[in-house]
C-alpha cells in the first residue's frame, strides 16, 4: 500500500486532556485539525460510568500499561504506570478528582521565568474551562465545556475522617480549589447527573460535531516530518498502512509525558549522543528532552472498620443489586460518583516541599486477583493514598529503540533526594497519629497497611520502600523555561525547530501539589488562548 498524503493546518498529537481541548479551540476558531490518537474511541459504556473506574483505570484496552525500570529506592522494584490510550486519554479513565493546585505552584512557574503561567493567568484558564456546579464566580467558571461537581460524602466514614481532621487542627472547607495549604474536604469531581466529563465528551464531540477535525484512532505517530528546520507534518501508522498529515501551521505534540519526549526524540529532537547511538539522525541537540520527569510517589494507609461505615455495603449482593438499579434508573447512587470522594492537603514540613496530599477512598482497595471481583473488599474499612506534594527527586524518560512501537525507559528515581523519603514517612506517621487516636478510633477494628505496625520511623520507611507505588501523575519530560536547557520556551515552541510545539502535562516545569488534570486542561487552554491571540 502507498503512501497517503493528506493536508491540515494543524496536527494535534494525542487526545488526552490537552489534545482534545488544542483540537476543539483550534477548530472552534476556523482552522482545519488533525487530531491523531493511538488508542481507540472512547466507546466503551463503562468511561461514562463514574463508579466503574474501578474497571476502566486499569482496562488493557483503554490504557498504555507501562512499567517501569526497576527504582533504586523502592527496594528495585518496577512499578505499573497507567496512562489513557482512549479518546480523552487519562481523562477518559482517571479518578475524576478536581484539584487544581496551588497558588504558589504557578507562580513558581512564572517565577522561573515564565511570563504568563502565573495563578492570576491560570485562574482565568481554569474558569474558561469549567462550568461548575456552584455557578460562577470569582474562583469557578459557569460555562466552560468541562463538567465539575460539587464534592459529596459518599459513605458515613467521609465525613469521620473530616473530623478526625479538624479534631488534628487542620482546617475543614466545602471547596478545595479555594486556595489553602492546609484544608481537607470532599472533592469536585468532572462529572454531571452521574456521567463523566471527559475530555472526549467535554471538548471533543462538540467540536467535531461543528466540523473541522478530523479524528484518527488506532494510529501511531511514528515520528515528526521536519524540513529545513521546520516541522512540515506527520508520519502516521495506523491499520490502513502509512500516512503522512501534512500542515500548513503547526505541528502540536499533546502526547503525554512519556509519549511526547519520545516522539520528539524518535524524530531527532533531543540528547544527541544518545540519538546517535540508536542510530537515529539529529535534527537538533536538546539535552532535556525526556529530562525532569516527576511524578507523586504514593503509599497506601489502610483500616478495617466495626461499624457499616463504609461503601462495603455497595458490594454485597444486596447492596450491589441496589446500586445498579438505582443508576440505571436515575443515575443515582454509589456509581454516579468516584472512587475517591473526599481529600486533604496539608504541612508535615517547611517550603513548598513541607506539603503532602491525602485521598480516601470510603473502601478496602486491595488488588488479590485479576478483574472486578479481585478488587472488591470482603469487610467494611477505608484506604487513604498518601503522597508528598512536590518531591525534589526527578527522573528521565529514555529512548531504547527507533521503533514507535517499542516503550520508551521509564527511569521514576523515586526518592533519589533522601529528603523526599522524610517527608512522606512524616505524612504517614501524622495521618496514622490522626486515624487512630482522634475521632476515628471509634471504628477503627484494625490497621491493615501497614501489615505490622511499625515501632519505629525506620520501620515505617522500611515498608514505604516495599509497597510504595505511583498516583499517575508524571509532569516535566519537556519543560518549560527560559534557559538553553530548557526544551520549549514559555510560549511552548520547540527550541530550533519552528512549525512545533508541545502542549500537555510535559511542559510543567514542576509538578504540583495536587492531581494534574484539572492543570493539563488549563495548560491547553492558556496555550490555545496564546496562538489566537485571546
Amino acid at each position: 500500500m502507498g503512501m497517503r498524503h493528506e493536508g491540515y493546518d494543524y496536527a494535534v498529537i494525542g487526545a488526552g486532556a490537552a489534545g482534545c481541548v488544542m483540537a476543539a479551540r483550534l477548530a472552534g476558531a476556523g482552522a482545519r485539525v488533525a487530531l491523531i490518537e493511538a488508542g481507540g474511541p472512547d466507546r466503551d459504556p463503562l468511561i461514562g460510568v463514574p463508579g466503574a473506574n474501578v474497571v476502566t483505570g486499569t482496562a488493557p484496552g483503554l490504557n498504555w500499561n507501562y512499567q517501569t525500570e526497576p527504582v533504586p529506592a523502592l527496594d528495585g522494584r518496577d512499578l505499573y504506570w497507567a496512562q489513557g490510550r482512549v479518546l480523552g486519554g487519562s481523562g477518559s479513565i482517571n479518578g475524576m478528582m478536581y484539584l487544581r493546585g496551588q497558588p504558589a505552584d504557578f507562580d513558581h512557574w512564572r517565577d522561573l521565568g515564565n511570563p504568563g503561567w502565573g495563578y492570576a493567568e491560570a485562574l482565568a484558564a481554569f474558569r474558561r474551562a469549567e462550568t461548575n456546579e456552584r455557578g460562577a464566580s470569582d474562583l469557578h467558571g459557569g460555562d466552560g465545556p468541562l463538567q465539575v461537581s460539587e464534592g459529596v460524602a459518599t459513605a458515613p466514614i467521609c465525613d469521620l475522617f473530616l473530623e478526625a481532621a479538624a479534631a488534628a487542627g487542620h482546617g475543614v472547607t466545602d471547596d478545595l480549589n479555594r486556595p489553602s495549604e492546609d484544608a481537607f474536604g470532599h472533592c469536585d469531581m468532572t462529572l454531571r447527573r452521574g456521567r463523566r466529563s471527559s475530555p472526549a465528551t467535554a471538548y471533543l464531540r462538540p467540536a467535531r460535531a461543528a466540523g473541522g477535525i478530523t479524528v484518527l484512532t488506532g494510529a501511531t505517530a511514528a515520528r515528526l516530518i521536519l524540513r529545513a528546520g521546520r516541522a512540515t507534518g506527520v508520519l502516521v501508522r495506523g491499520k490502513d498502512g502509512p500516512r503522512e498529515i501534512a500542515v500548513e501551521r503547526e505541528v502540536i505534540v499533546s502526547a503525554g509525558a512519556v509519549n511526547s519526549p519520545a516522539l520528539l526524540m524518535r524524530s531527532g529532537l533531543g540528547p544527541a549522543a544518545d540519538l546517535r547511538g540508536l542510530g537515529i539522525a539529529v535534527a537538533a541537540d536538546l539535552p532535556g528532552v525526556g529530562a525532569n520527569l516527576q511524578n507523586h510517589p504514593c503509599y497506601k494507609l489502610m483500616f478495617a472498620c466495626s461499624a457499616p461505615v463504609t461503601a462495603y455495603v455497595h458490594v454485597r449482593p444486596v447492596g450491589a443489586a441496589r446500586a445498579g438499579l438505582d443508576y440505571l434508573i436515575r443515575r443515582g447512587g454509589p456509581l454516579a460518583r468516584g472512587l475517591f470522594p473526599t481529600a486533604g492537603i496539608f504541612r508535615t514540613g517547611a517550603g513548598d516541599h513541607g506539603l503532602a496530599q491525602v485521598c480516601l477512598a470510603p473502601a478496602l482497595v486491595i488488588r488479590r486477583k485479576p478483574g472486578v471481583l479481585g478488587i472488591l473488599p470482603r469487610r467494611h474499612g477505608f484506604t487513604l493514598l498518601v503522597n508528598q506534594g512536590i518531591p525534589r527527586s526527578t527522573g528521565r524518560v529514555r529512548l531504547v529503540s527507533a521503533d514507535p512501537e517499542a516503550w520508551p525507559a521509564i527511569h521514576p528515581d523515586y526518592f533519589g533526594d533522601p529528603r523526599d523519603m522524610d517527608d512522606l514517612a512524616a505524612a504517614v506517621a501524622h495521618l496514622r497519629e490522626m486515624v487512630l487516636d482522634g475521632p476515628l478510633a471509634r471504628v477503627i477494628e484494625a490497621e491493615l497497611q501497614p501489615a505490622a505496625a511499625p515501632a519505629t520511623p525506620a520501620e515505617l520507611v522500611a515498608d514505604i520502600r516495599a509497597t510504595a507505588t505511583t498516583h499517575f501523575h508524571a509532569v516535566g519530560t519537556c519543560r518549560m523555561g527560559p534557559d538553553e536547557a530548557a526544551v520549549v520556551g514559555p510560549d511552548l515552541r520547540v527550541r530550533g525547530v519552528e512549525g512545533l510545539r508541545v502542549v500537555d502535562a510535559s511542559v510543567m516545569p514542576r509538578i504540583i501539589n495536587g492531581n494534574t488534570f484539572a492543570a493539563t486542561v488549563m495548560v491547553a487552554e492558556r496555550a490555545a488562548a496564546m496562538m489566537l491571540g485571546e
